[in-house]
């Protein structure tokens, strides 16, 4: 499935190649709300949590909304 990557996720410096990379091997965590919460791994190492939702602009993708750091979650 096609993801968009919104500006929103990429605004804690993540480049959307390195969200895709993620994305690409993410695994199913949780829901919260109407977002769904995805773990995954960069290939340079970086552990991300990645927000998915559907896409407002296209019905049959989703969208990327949150991408940050999973060592950030923790503080």
């Amino acid at each position: 499935m096609e993801v968009r990557i919104t500006r929103q996720a990429r605004r804690h410096k993540l480049s959307s190649s390195r969200i895709r990379e993620a994305l690409a091997g993410a695994a199913f965590d949780h829901m919260d709300g109407d977002i769904a919460i995805y773990h995954g791994t960069d290939n340079r190492g970086l552990a991300l949590e990645l927000g998915l939702v559907a896409d407002d602009r296209h019905n049959d993708r989703l969208a990327c909304i949150h991408a940050m750091p999973l060592e950030w979650r923790s503080r």
